[in-house]
């Protein structure tokens, strides 16, 4: 930055008809400013220093280009520049041979009093509310004015353009030798009002030609100017701005509009919302980094001291953030208003639209005490046709092209021409957001704009552009062709529908006028739902549809089928809340729609439920679907059937079975189902029958192919996008594995993958939670470890495979805190579990458990049951060969026998578990079995205890 005017001596060289201004930096040729640049400007002062005498290249090297090394061309270069500039004067500069340059010419050194005198420093006081997250702005248009004389800071009312100009201006004034000055141009209605405010700002006398007094007070000024609020007379103050450039060369101009200046030379600044958090599970600490967060929870701790962002509350703030768009105007009313509302109500009173929107605080700008004021200030000085047509589009929710619109707005009296034109001027006046990354333009109203403009729409005209966007938002629906996608255009394009679709369907409820409408919505925007994990929703508007369905008597086949089977879904996202009746009413609806389609799905979510309860019906809907399966020529459904199948197989002890079947579907898979049809079935055939192989083959301890097939799964889930298939094959079978075989190193790296699915629905972050409780009990954190499984364990939530390896868990943990009772009523309800009398999966488990609790008991009488339930685990773990369940029943009893001195059959036991183990990499825990054969076969070793 330059220093500042006040406090520097005046000091001014005049010769032949030039005036140079050393402070300011600033060369006159009679009544003409001249610019030179810095190097130019360094020189000439070099040399009018010391008139008539040499100044070596040496030092104007130095005074040039300080500290850098340059060719000597270039100061012969700036030399014949400055007597071009210089004009008759130019003649003087005179080259003293290889010594260097003089100004041989008289010169006039004029300081203190006789130079023009000192003038006043202007400054502007930022904000009173200082920004917010606006560090990187503040950085770019700073770096800005290095470049341009003009900088126009663009966007809607309330996004904090004065704020921002206040603050640059305040920050950056002592740049400016006389400082900068802001000129408030709210009020202002024609050229002579721009003129006159401007004129009060500098405080000079507002006379007949304001315009002329202002440009001869500006004109031998260095100074920023600000002109604040420009919209309302957008071409008088674009003129002004022209005019001050054109005449003033020592000042720049920072301006805050709703619309671009359009002056030449305008570098414009597209001002957006402060950044907002992701939708989702947050944490204060992660919320707070958010610089829409970090507003609300600036002003709501000004209002309240007693308020904290917390990471209970953080997700509410969070929410209501997003609903602002990030608005620091409307955030701030917002957070003013949460003493006294309350976080949900100010969140619940935006989905009424009220409240936030009419409330507001005292002081201020009368423009900025509301955000219907805020918004009323550009909605009046809108001609009546681009009103019309921001009213209209205040149906749509999200991103919209042009051609959305106009199929949507332009009817009765508004030609699709005019309605073009209007849109194209909203985006120019900031009340209309413009995306120009998407293929098409893109464009969508704020929130605050939106309930502003859709509260000023007349019942009639209500009517009409709702039900038009109901009906296109259907089509659009029903048109959209989501496989020829990839996956991100079509998360993007769901995103955007999702929000669509909720507008849709309010209006379609609301009337009843088509009482199939809200029907066919919901079955066209299931897609759109599954596509980016909106399960909650996915069942919500189902069951409202069924609802519907049962009042208004809808007795269409096809309609009450494709709601059903929507029902039935909840086994796949919600399993404990949906009924197996659903599941029943959703096959013989589809059955009687002759909807193969929907009829498969209705059988596998039948499968799903009793498989998620660990229920050995499972296996019968599995025959059923493979049945089905051989009448349909879908080339994935026989395939898809017989991986159930393999499923029910395996959890009924039948692995070989069970891995020749999911062998069989790998081997002639070529290709997998199309996502259309798997985003439904919840996995696809290929990674779902590599996870079964690698269930199997890592229970049996071969630890390399399982986690190999394990890791190909997951691949081909992330290659597709398909969230509930990655959180299956995660959560059953790469957790499973690495979490039970004690695996740490590969547990947390699955559970870090595990996460990312998980944020997006709450079952799964739950189920999340529990396995962050199993590590923490792997690094003896035993309380946090307590806490969160019993939290899980207590809910009973339907999780297959899983809630018998989380309830083990919490038996070890509870026997760890003393608990044997507690411990052996976990292992129970394991036990309880299983499908056939030997179930591999739980049987041995329990019994180990409990055997470990009885070994712990310190009784001698109870140590015989131990070491009988012991051998029982075993023999279960080796019905299958399940390594990784005879590894540690083979610990507890060796360790239990040698404690009670039976050292050799001990060292019997632990031979043979090592004799059943593949080649090396075994399971982790294989070298605890050996590690523990070593210390038994050395007579002097004392053994520890039996453990968990």
């Amino acid at each position: 930055m330059a220093t500042p005017w006040f406090g520097v001596s005046s000091l001014e060289f005049v010769f032949e008809d030039c005036r140079v201004d050393a402070a300011r930096k600033m060369l006159w040729r009679g009544p003409e400013f001249v610019p030179l640049g810095d190097r130019a400007y360094a020189i000439l002062l070099a040399l009018l220093e010391s008139p008539g005498v040499t100044v070596s290249k040496r030092e104007l090297f130095e005074r040039a280009w300080s500290n850098l090394s340059v060719d000597e061309a270039n100061l012969r270069v700036q030399i014949a520049n400055l007597r071009k500039k210089l004009g008759a004067a130019g003649k003087n500069i005179i080259s003293e041979q290889s010594l260097g340059y003089s100004y041989s010419g008289a010169v006039r050194r004029i300081e203190g009093l006789e130079a023009t005198p000192a003038q006043k420093h202007f400054s502007v006081r930022p904000s009173l509310s200082r920004p917010v997250g606006r560090e990187p702005v503040i950085a770019s248009i700073e770096q800005a004015l290095n470049d341009h004389r003009l900088i126009t800071i663009v966007g809607p009312g309330g996004i904090g353009k004065t704020t921002l100009a206040l603050e640059i201006a305040s920050q950056i004034d002592g740049g400016f030798l006389d400082g900068a000055c802001l000129a408030d141009l709210s009020q202002a209605s024609g050229p002579a009002d721009v003129a006159a405010a401007v004129a009060t700002a500098l405080e000079r006398p507002v006379l007949g030609e304001p315009l002329a007094d202002v440009l001869v007070f500006l004109k031998m000024r260095r100074m920023l100017l600000v002109l604040d609020c420009c919209e309302r007379v957008i071409d008088d103050a674009a003129e002004l701005a022209d005019t001050v450039l054109a005449n003033a060369p020592g000042v720049s101009i920072v301006a805050t509009s709703r619309e671009a200046l359009r002056v030449a030379g305008e570098f414009v600044e597209n001002l957006d919302g402060l950044e907002l958090a992701p939708e989702g599970p947050i944490t204060a600490f992660v919320a707070a980094q958010y610089g829409s967060i970090a507003l609300f929870a600036r002003t709501a701790k000004a209002m309240s001291s007693a308020f904290e962002l917390t990471d209970d509350n953080a997700p509410i703030v969070a929410d209501v953030c997003r609903r602002l768009d990030g608005m620091p105007l409307a955030i701030d009313l917002a957070a003013g208003l949460s003493s006294a509302l309350g976080l949900e109500q100010i969140r619940d009173g935006m989905d009424e639209r009220v409240s936030v929107l009419t409330l507001g605080r005292r002081g201020g700008l009368p423009r900025h005490r509301t955000l219907d004021a805020v918004i009323a200030w550009s909605y009046d000085s809108l001609e009546e046709i681009e009103a019309l047509v921001l009213r209209r589009l205040s149906v749509f929710a999200a991103w919209f092209t042009l051609a959305d619109a106009l199929a949507v707005i332009a009817f009765d009296e508004l030609s699709q021409g005019a309605a073009t034109l209007a849109i194209v001027s909203l985006s120019r006046k900031s009340l209309l957001n413009v995306d120009l990354s998407a293929q098409l333009p893109e464009y969508r109203l704020l929130e605050t704009t939106r309930h502003f403009a859709n509260a000023r729409l007349d019942k009639d005209e209500r009517a009409r552009a709702a039900d038009t966007f109901a009906h296109h938002v259907l089509a659009r629906l029903v048109e959209t062709d989501w496989d020829s996608m990839d996956v991100a255009a079509g998360r993007r394009l769901a995103l955007g529908l999702a929000k669509d679709v909720r507008e849709a369907l309010s209006w379609a409820y609301d009337t009843g006028a088509d009482v199939s409408l809200p029907i066919r919505l919901t079955i066209a925007a299931e897609r759109a739902w599954v596509e980016i994990s909106l399960f909650l929703e996915q069942q919500t508007r189902m069951h409202q549809a069924h609802a519907w369905l049962i009042k208004h008597e809808i007795k269409d086949l096809e309609l009450r089928a494709a709601i059903l089977t929507g029902v039935a879904a909840g086994t796949m996202y919600d399993a404990k809340r949906t009924p197996f009746e659903a599941v029943n009413d959703a096959i013989a609806a589809t059955r009687a729609a002759g909807d193969r389609a929907r009829l498969s799905r209705a059988l596998i979510y039948g499968h799903f439920f009793y498989e998620s309860r660990h229920d050995g019906r499972g296996l019968l809907i599995a025959e059923q679907l493979v049945a089905e399966a051989a009448l349909d020529d879908a080339y994935y459904a026989r395939s898809f059937a017989e991986v159930l199948l393999a499923v029910s197989k395996t959890h009924r002890n039948e692995w070989e079975i069970a891995r020749a079947l999911f062998k069989g579907v790998i081997d002639r898979t070529a290709r997998d189902v199309p996502r259309s049809i798997a985003i439904y079935y919840g996995s696809e055939i290929l990674p779902f029958a590599l996870a079964g192989i690698a269930f199997i083959d890592g229970l049996q301890g071969f630890t390399r192919e399982s986690y190999a097939h394990v890791d190909k799964a997951l691949a081909l889930t992330f290659d597709r996008g398909l969230p509930q298939g990655r959180f299956l094959i995660l959560s059953r079978a790469a957790c499973f594995l690495s979490f039970v075989s004690n695996d740490w190193d590969r547990a947390r790296a699955y559970l870090d993958m595990l996460e990312q699915p998980a944020r997006d629905f709450a079952p799964w972050a739950f189920m999340a939670s529990a396995f962050r409780g199993w590590i923490a009990f792997s690094e003896g954190r035993v309380a946090e470890a307590s806490e969160l499984l019993e939290r899980y364990c207590g809910v009973n939530i339907p999780s297959g495979t899983m809630f018998s390896a989380f309830q083990i868990a919490l038996a070890e943990v509870r026997l760890t805190l003393g608990d044997a009772d507690g411990a052996a009523a976990a292992a129970q309800k394991v036990f309880d579990r299983r499908i056939v009398e030997a179930d591999v999966q739980v049987v041995g488990p329990a019994l180990r458990v409990r055997a470990d609790a009885l070994a712990a008991s310190g009784f001698e009488a109870r140590l015989d049951e131990a070491t009988a339930l012991y051998r029982q685990a075993i023999e279960n773990a080796r019905l299958n060969a399940a390594l990784v369940f005879e590894i540690p029943a083979a610990l507890g009893l060796a360790r239990l026998l040698a404690r009670r001195g039976d050292r050799e059959v001990a060292c019997e036991i632990l031979e043979a578990t090592i004799s059943r183990a593949p080649e090396a990499p075994g399971p982790v825990r294989m070298e605890e079995v050996k590690g523990l054969l070593r210390d038994l076969r050395r007579p002097t070793r004392t053994v520890e205890a039996p453990r968990a």
